[in-house]
């Protein structure tokens, strides 16, 4: 896949939820780099930016394509290769997760959970069973799983994080409230939902 900047890469998904959005609900064939900026609050020259360096070009004048951008952008960030993934941590967050059907959307298939409590091992949520985390190496090795998604608590972190490394798995998908450090070369996003909350709030008082 072509290499873009971080930041691009954030914003090529609101894209493509707008272009899908006029596509489905408008039935727009072309949409224009200013009309996707107005929706973000952005500059139409960071959205033309940020879709040229995907490879892909608009017409002068008229705009997106929206069929082949939206196709374009599934083929690009991997919408159309569903990935299997692993989650650790069978509490609320972590439960609330494997029941999100959204993720499907992006690609990302979670068919497994793990925890350490022995009432939740072999409990089913929806259609994914929980195994005791001692399972986790041999599965992730039989199944060649190469994503992770953790909610556990901060205290199982430092535990979690070893069989995690010890395993084949390449990229991690961190919500516990800790900022992930790993010794090898997986791929760690951590993703931390207090201080975007403080944010919010931060945002709110000061408007």
């Amino acid at each position: 896949m072509k290499q873009v900047s971080i930041p691009t890469l954030k914003r090529l998904p609101s894209y493509y939820n707008i272009i899908s959005t006029a596509i489905m609900d408008y039935g727009e064939k072309y949409i224009s780099s200013s009309k996707i900026a107005k929706e973000l609050n952005i500059d139409d020259t960071q959205v033309r930016k940020d879709i040229a360096a995907t490879g892909y070009v608009g017409k002068p004048k008229v705009g997106f394509d929206t069929f082949e951008l939206r196709l374009h952008l599934e083929q690009f960030l991997g919408f159309n290769e569903l990935k299997e993934a692993y989650l650790i941590g069978a509490g609320n967050l972590g439960v609330a997760l494997s029941k999100f059907e959204g993720f499907r959307k992006f690609g990302l298939d979670i068919t497994a959970m793990f925890d350490n409590n022995p009432e939740k091992i072999g409990k089913k949520i929806k259609d994914k069973q929980i195994y005791c985390i001692s399972e986790f190496q041999d599965m992730v090795r039989k199944n060649n799983v190469k994503f992770v998604i953790i909610t556990v608590p901060a205290t199982s972190v430092n535990d979690i994080i070893y069989v995690v490394e010890d395993s084949q798995i390449k990229a991690i998908w961190n919500f516990s409230p800790v900022n992930l450090k790993v010794s090898n070369d997986i791929i760690v996003l951590n993703q931390d939902l207090a201080t975007s909350f403080v944010t919010l709030v931060h945002l709110l008082n000061t408007n």
